[in-house]
């Protein structure tokens, strides 16, 4: 499946964070809790938060119709990386795979459906 979106600075963060995602899965597999993965996860909400403040941005200038709700599912997908951190910081390790198939499954949909509606969008009007 193809996630690109067409916009490149769009398309490599996107590519870093689902990399930052399987990350989560491999890191201290062999010991016994998911301790480890809080630095990840704390290093992924920051540059997820980076990266959806430049969108947000980029929307705003653009005076994309979107902007409003879109920037809503970037809000609730903060705070459930927030409530993963939460739970990591006491999981054991059989959480990590959970944990990054959840995060990697959610910002797959969000990229194919409300990133690429924006791209389209950016795309199509090539006055912006």
């Amino acid at each position: 499946m193809d996630y690109r979106t067409g916009l490149v600075w769009q398309d490599c963060q996107h590519r870093r964070l689902l990399e930052m995602f399987d990350a989560v899965a491999n890191i201290g597999e062999d010991d016994g809790n998911c301790g480890e993965c809080v630095p990840l996860l704390q290093r992924i909400i920051e540059f997820a938060a980076g990266h959806f403040e430049i969108e947000e941005a980029y929307m705003e200038r653009c005076g994309d119709p979107g902007r409003e709700m879109h920037a809503r599912e970037h809000a609730a997908f903060l705070q459930r990386l927030n409530n993963i951190v939460d739970t990591a910081a006491v999981a054991d390790s059989s959480l990590r795979a959970e944990i990054s198939a959840e995060l990697t499954r959610w910002f797959r949909n969000h990229i194919l459906e409300v990133d690429q509606e924006f791209a389209a969008r950016v795309l199509s009007d090539r006055t912006v």
